[in-house]
């Protein structure tokens, strides 16, 4: 009679083995997976200690900056790459503005990050802050810049259904609760 295939074990594929609880790799792999590892690591601790300095300048910068909406305030803490793309006479009538539809900060809650980039020993990062001032609450993106170890404000977005009110053309226009009054 005919017999069907045999049932003996095939013998394993070659490949890396198991010794004392180890799996072995080539020396390559080994190298890859060290480097991988490293820049993990850097990545995780710059990120960490960058976040906290940032966090605390923008809620103070905000702070700082909403007391009155006062121009000259902004100007104190805001680099130079904010006035690059938004000329101070647009910005200080930006800031008249807030002040007029806004009135005065009364809270301000703790930023929340948004986004963090670090690039050459620089980091900037973006912040949300929900405020409540004397005429309306709203909403602040504030984007901070860390260069050669002092903190800077180089953008600022603020969102308010009051401001909404005094830039749309006429009554029947329908505004987007999130679109802001910007800098260009």
């Amino acid at each position: 009679g005919g017999r069907g295939p045999s049932l003996q074990p095939r013998p394993a594929p070659p490949g890396p083995t198991l010794t004392e609880g180890r799996l072995l790799c080539s020396d390559r792999e080994f190298r890859i997976m060290r480097n991988l590892t490293v820049i993990l690591v850097l990545l995780v601790l710059c990120g960490c200690s960058a976040a906290p300095g940032g966090s605390q300048y923008a809620e103070q910068s905000f702070k700082e900056i909403a007391k009155s909406w006062d121009p000259k305030a902004f100007d104190k803490i805001a680099g130079p790459e904010y006035f690059s793309v938004t000329p101070k006479a647009d910005s200080d009538k930006l800031f008249a503005l807030f002040a007029q539809q806004l009135g005065s900060l009364k809270s301000a809650q703790p930023p929340q990050l948004q986004n963090t980039n670090i690039m050459n020993s620089e980091t900037t990062q973006t912040f949300n802050i929900a405020f409540e001032c004397d005429k309306a609450k709203g909403e602040c993106r504030l984007t901070v810049k860390n260069a050669g170890g002092a903190w800077r404000v180089i953008g600022i977005r603020v969102n308010s259904d009051a401001l909404m009110a005094k830039l749309s053309p006429s009554p029947s226009t329908s505004a987007s609760p999130s679109t802001s009054a910007t800098p260009p």
